[in-house]
């Protein structure tokens, strides 16, 4: 076949099998980038060699790597870091320093020096922004304060593995000499795009921003240029996208940027880890399975107890630190970049590299179950953890009685809170989220910060002696913990809890609540005016509960019927409708 043929034959052998790959990850609920990767190893030269011209297959992973870092850039948000700055930055530099030296240490005794041991620290030290970020939104603690700690050590890693990508450049040339002249031309190339994105950029991008396809074009051209840059200046492209990125970091044009470059950077970017399955040689990972196991084991076990010990010295709580650990424990995709540099540049051998891919891909996997069921497993380990409850967010312990405890404070929370306000009554808010804990501290209302499925926050906010407990958490889990406690120590609390659907909801019933604000996207005002009509007669709560309960049962029946029978609905429905046009008929 000619050349060209040859090359869209591969690259659609890559997709079709990542594609498939990838579906059937779906619907085991496995991450896609693992899928990716073992569809690499499946048509690779290990198992079917289908793939063959693994040199056109390179240069579409660099640009699919420059993607990868260009988005890094591109949305590199500092003020994330405000409010959690310290703890940030002080658990990120340490537990990247004590990872790497974990790694190669652990590669020192077992026969591995130079390079292999180097690169394997390196990859320990750093972990994955992609999976993290979408578990994180999938379980919306984006915003808690765990959250805002993983997205500020994530980005503290981010940036150590540019400037680590930058000095593996220098390796082949030891001294002092091209390690300062890389360090120079690294910041001349930082000053440019910062110079760049405060004075030239933002002119261009308002000039053409009525065009989205002349800022898309504009923002690809830049990609490439600094990636050129780069290359030329003696960095990798990895460099240079990232670099381009924060020269175009000007808002609201980076969110556009961002989300029409996201395709194209997600097309490379499944080229770029199909690629690395193809690297991956299975006999050299077979002859370091004992290597492997034991830096498996660092990665599950340690990484997540020094994050802990880090967070928690910094005066935070025990469940705080715990889920931070638990949801940094795992390989980088960036520690791929290092690998596929490192393998590129001649540092390492497949047998390392197809070390740290099985690494990332086990990790990843055992990651997506571990942070499903961190409350299980919290609960389980919670005596052994570090007790060192944080101040920053610790009310002074009041005696409260005959209040209304109010669990979450979000949209529709604020709006029962300033409705409970204007009744005169005392509310304590229970919250997750550090902002919100803020800004009821600063409009003068008791805050408690912590999850109700903690009691050491129940017994903060006095839920026990407490007349009323309303919560705006649709969260099953957390409600039914929730009414378990009310039920233990105070079974007379009025509760009106939230669902997220007819059988949460139901079961929220079953569990003994008095009142359920249903659907899961009911308006605040609505659920406001709710709570306002149970406050002022609290007699009719029997009937409404009734009422409501009926009504979802119903509900309840006809969705079943939707999804099990639709075309039997659809013929009831149509008959009643001809029954009902007849009998109109008749009696014209």
């Amino acid at each position: 076949m000619a050349i060209e043929t040859t090359i869209l034959f591969d690259v659609g052998v890559i997709i079709l099998s990542a594609t498939i790959l990838a579906i059937f990850a779906k619907f085991l609920r496995q991450p896609l980038l693992a899928a990716y990767i073992l569809a690499g190893i499946i048509i690779g030269p290990e198992i079917l060699g289908i793939v063959r011209n693994t040199e056109v297959i390179q240069m579409f992973a660099e640009l699919g790597v420059a993607f990868l870092l260009f988005m890094v850039g591109l949305e590199l948000d500092l003020s994330r870091l405000r409010e959690v700055r310290y703890v940030v930055l002080g658990a990120a530099l340490a537990e990247v320093m004590l990872l790497f030296s974990l790694g190669y240490f652990a590669m020192y005794f077992l026969g591995f020096t130079g390079f292999d041991a180097i690169y394997t620290g390196l990859f320990l030290a750093f972990s994955s922004t992609a999976v993290i970020v979408k578990i994180l939104a999938d379980r919306r603690d984006i915003d808690t304060l765990h959250g805002r700690i993983v997205l500020g050590i994530l980005l503290i890693q981010d940036i150590i593995v540019v400037l680590a990508l930058s000095v593996l450049t220098t390796l082949n040339d030891p001294g002092i000499t091209p390690l300062v002249s890389a360090l120079i031309r690294g910041a001349g190339l930082l000053a440019l795009a910062v110079v760049l994105s405060k004075y030239v950029f933002p002119l261009l991008l308002k000039q053409i921003d009525d065009s989205h396809e002349l800022v898309f074009l504009t923002s690809v051209a830049v990609l490439f240029g600094f990636v050129g840059i780069a290359v030329e200046s003696g960095f990798s492209t990895a460099v240079g996208g990232f670099i381009a990125g924060i020269s175009l970091t000007t808002f609201p044009y980076n969110i556009e940027i961002s989300e029409r470059a996201r395709p194209l950077r997600d097309f490379f970017v499944t080229v770029f880890f199909v690629s690395l399955g193809m690297l991956v040689s299975l006999q050299s990972l077979w002859e370091l399975r004992v290597p492997f196991l034991i830096l498996l084991g660092i990665t599950l076990f340690f990484k997540p107890f020094i994050l802990d010990l880090m967070v928690s010295l910094f005066q935070y709580g025990k469940r705080t630190s715990f889920y931070t650990g638990l949801s940094l424990a795992q390989i980088s995709e960036f520690s791929m970049v290092l690998a596929l540099t490192g393998l590129n540049m001649g540092h390492i051998g497949r047998g390392i590299f197809s070390l740290a891919t099985a690494l990332m891909v086990v990790s990843i996997i055992s990651t997506s179950y571990t942070v499903k069921y961190q409350r299980d497993i919290y609960h389980l380990v919670e005596g052994f953890l570090f007790e060192r409850e944080g101040a920053r967010y610790e009310e002074k312990k009041e005696e409260r009685e005959d209040h209304i405890v109010l669990c979450g404070s979000h949209i529709k929370g604020r709006k029962i809170l300033q409705l409970l306000e204007e009744k005169g009554e005392e509310v304590v808010v229970i919250d997750y989220d550090p902002e919100i804990i803020s800004w009821a501290k600063n409009n003068d209302f008791n805050a408690v910060y912590g999850d109700i499925e903690d009691i050491q926050t129940l017994d903060r906010a006095d839920v026990a002696k407490a007349k009323t407990v309303v919560s705006t958490v649709p969260d099953e889990e957390d409600n039914r913990f929730l009414l378990n406690y009310i039920e233990e120590n105070n079974p007379d609390i009025l509760t009106i809890l939230s669902a997220n659907d007819i059988e949460s909801a139901l079961l929220m019933y079953d569990e003994g609540a008095d009142y359920v604000l249903y659907p899961k996207m009911l308006a605040a005002q609505e659920a406001s005016d709710m709570v306002e009509k149970l406050y002022r007669d609290g007699k009719t709560l029997e009937d409404a509960r009734k009422r409501h309960i009926e009504n979802l049962e119903e509900e309840f029946e006809e969705e079943i019927l939707k999804r099990f029978e639709p075309d039997f609905m659809r013929d009831l429905k149509d008959r009643i409708r001809g029954l009902n046009d007849g009998r109109d008929s008749e009696r014209s």
